[in-house]
């Protein structure tokens, strides 16, 4: 296994890299280009990824344990084959688009200012993540654990509240109007 700890990659293009079974420690990612990169069996520890572009990477049995997004682009990534031993991440001004979060157990995520169009999270335990300043257009919630989730200052959320456990979530007015929308009623 190739480890790496303590690096900053800078300005590279890792476009279709193979991460297979690499080892990576406390590393920085700023301002490179990882679309179509394959992280299979890898492992990311402590890693930050600022401005960089993850577009359509690939997961399977990738290990990421306290992975912090800033400013990035991540769009087409199917999450659900990723290892779920460990599993935390963060991302902040990111814009994260058509991913799938299937049956993940990511609770206290946090999602800060980014925009979130179009992910499906199904079955995804998100209990008191945060979703602060996030808009979610187009983003589903299906059967969910969003018990004590914040989705104070976030917006463009639509899913049935009969599908997810809400217990204790936090919504902030009119925003949380848009959880009616569902029930064929009137509003005036």
């Amino acid at each position: 296994m190739k480890e790496h700890s303590e690096i900053t990659f800078k300005n590279e293009d890792f476009k279709g890299h193979l991460f297979d079974g690499e080892f990576y420690d406390e590393c920085h990612f700023v301002n490179c280009d990882l679309t179509g990169a394959d992280f299979r069996s890898s492992s990311f520890e402590g890693c930050t990824f600022e401005s960089c572009n993850l577009t359509a990477v690939k997961v399977v049995s990738a290990k990421w344990d306290d992975i912090s997004f800033k400013g990035c682009k991540l769009s087409g990534i199917d999450f659900e084959p990723i290892s779920k031993m460990l599993l935390s991440f963060s991302f902040e001004n990111c814009q994260i688009s058509y991913c799938y979060f299937k049956g993940l157990k990511i609770p206290s995520t946090r999602f800060l200012n980014s925009e979130i169009k179009e992910c499906d999270f199904i079955d995804t335990d998100l209990s008191a993540a945060i979703f602060k300043g996030s808009n979610l257009v187009g983003s589903t919630f299906v059967n969910c654990n969003l018990s004590k989730t914040d989705f104070r200052e976030a917006y463009g959320y639509q899913f049935n509240p009969n599908d997810n456990r809400l217990k204790k979530a936090k919504f902030s007015n009119p925003e949380v109007l848009a959880l009616l929308n569902g029930f064929d009623i009137v509003i005036e």
